[in-house]
């Protein structure tokens, strides 16, 4: 972003340049002084990136969630009643010690020891650009990657996607100052049925 700064003088009261971005304006000794910046040049997008883990009910970790290669869907259904309520008619009598799948039994034996969660990877990317006009938000909540892309280098871990989760802005002159932040899934990925655009 290039920004251009003007200092305007004049013995009569005046207004700033409308495409003023930002400007000061003082009266003295009958002098109107006027100091304003003006955009004369955009510039790329400002990229920060901030990575960390969060906490995670260990039924979801890819591991155990892909019904072709972790816990078969039937197991994992009967597991979510038994879990909300081991009583549950529902169940026919399953109970999870005497569930032979062995992947139900690697999972299961973590959760026994007191392994409930697992950390999983979250990337919160945030983009700030100058633009013309007011941010589009018809996005937010929802399945969504930075429209110019991402920066060359940039990876993440396999099997996240990106959801739009805020936006904030503030006009300054002619122009916005938008900054889109965007939040990583698990691994595994947000739900296009629940986060679909």
């Amino acid at each position: 972003m290039v920004m251009q700064t003007t200092t305007w003088q004049d013995v009569t009261d005046f207004e700033p340049s409308e495409g003023a971005r930002t400007y000061r304006k003082t009266t003295q000794d009958g002098i109107t002084q006027i100091v304003e910046e003006i955009l004369i040049e955009q510039g790329a997008p400002q990229f920060s990136f901030d990575g960390s883990v969060s906490t995670d009910p260990l039924e979801t970790h890819p591991r155990y969630s892909d019904p072709s290669d972790g816990i078969p869907a039937t197991i994992q259904e009967k597991w979510l009643r038994w879990k909300k309520n081991p009583s549950d008619a529902g169940l026919d009598g399953w109970k999870p010690e005497d569930e032979t799948n062995a992947r139900f039994v690697e999972f299961y034996g973590y959760f026994r020891t007191g392994v409930e969660v697992f950390f999983s990877p979250r990337v919160t990317v945030r983009v700030t650009v100058l633009e013309a006009g007011a941010p589009d938000l018809t996005n937010l909540g929802k399945l969504d990657v930075w429209g110019g892309g991402w920066p060359d280098g940039f990876t993440v871990p396999d099997g996240i996607n990106f959801l739009l989760s805020g936006v904030r802005s503030q006009q300054e002159g002619e122009v916005f100052r938008t900054t889109y932040e965007y939040m990583s899934s698990a691994p595994g990925g947000w739900s296009m049925i629940i986060y679909g655009a």
